[in-house]
């Protein structure tokens, strides 16, 4: 291998090694893991209305109501334990409320489809 096909592919993967940090980045501020998931709060938009879909940090799937969220969604880990402190109203029984980016979303516990959407301000 030349010194120049060698160079282009340092640099490839160079750029490409990088590029899967900065999605977990930004990915990682919406993980359960983070200890502000439960406390910190998503300012509303105040149009609710239009189109009501999610995208998923984590992997850039777009969801929307009727559709089934992933299913780590489903874990309890996820799921927001405190609605009323985010504003949000109480669940059924066989309902939680997630975040999905900066949006709350509504799930079937039996079937993880989306019931509800409330949509987060944009940053």
């Amino acid at each position: 291998m030349n010194i120049k096909a060698l160079t282009a592919c340092l640099l490839l993967g160079t750029s490409l090694a990088s590029t899967g940090v900065f999605a977990q980045d930004a990915a990682g501020k919406y993980q359960p893991s983070n200890d502000k998931y439960q406390d910190s709060v998503i300012s509303k938009d105040k149009n609710q209305k239009g189109d009501l879909s999610v995208i998923d940090p984590t992997d850039g799937n777009v969801y929307e109501i009727g559709s089934e969220a992933p299913d780590k969604y489903q874990r309890d880990v996820y799921r927001i334990k405190d609605p009323k402190a985010h504003g949000l109203k109480e669940p059924e029984e066989d309902q939680q409320w997630v975040k999905i980016g900066r949006d709350y979303v509504l799930l079937k516990t039996t079937s993880s489809a989306i019931v509800e959407i409330v949509k987060g301000k944009d940053e």
